[in-house]
């Protein structure tokens, strides 16, 4: 799958990145099919036309100045490989943001997620998932729950990840107001 994100900004980039490891260090987890990339997704696809998709983006970055955005507490997506993550509060800018994102890009994109469509979607900071089960579950939840996860956070990009099969890449990514 392929996605189009916002990366963090360093600061928080370089706290997901210290969690992560913690959460490795600790509990062994930390799947390789993990993206590596601190980020919140608008949209996830099982394809692109990235021709297409950078021209689009283009456009809506440099419509689009930097705003903050605040994301807080943990939050939980159940089942057999829960995922555990930071939820980003989806305010009015994001919301209007997201929607822009996710209208123009569609004709650009193959099999989308419809958990990311506009009426359905969570923007979230994903901590852990697929190595999460109910062995360590309780024991990571209580460790999170003692982590600063507080955030405000400057959204800056529009970007691109994705999935060459072998690794994560990020092909596409633009500066907002430039």
């Amino acid at each position: 799958m392929h996605g189009v994100v916002t990366i963090l900004d360093e600061t928080h980039y370089e706290r997901v990145e210290a969690l992560w490891a913690e959460l490795k260090r600790e509990f062994g987890v930390g799947s390789a099919r993990v993206v590596h990339y601190p980020h919140f997704s608008y949209h996830v696809a099982a394809g692109y036309d990235l021709d297409r998709l950078a021209a689009v983006l283009d456009s809506i970055a440099r419509q689009t100045a930097a705003f903050t955005v605040k994301a807080t507490g943990l939050g939980i997506f159940t089942g057999p490989e829960p995922v555990l993550y930071v939820p980003v509060v989806r305010s009015a800018t994001l919301a209007t943001l997201h929607k822009q994102i996710w209208t123009a890009i569609e004709p650009a994109s193959r099999d989308s997620i419809a958990y990311y469509a506009p009426d359905l979607w969570l923007p979230h900071i994903t901590l852990g998932h697929d190595d999460i089960d109910e062995g360590n579950f309780g024991a990571i939840v209580q460790w999170l729950n003692n982590q600063s996860l507080n955030w405000d956070i400057i959204v800056t990009n529009l970007s691109v990840i994705y999935d060459t099969g072998r690794k994560y890449e990020v092909p596409i990514r633009l500066e907002l107001g430039e």
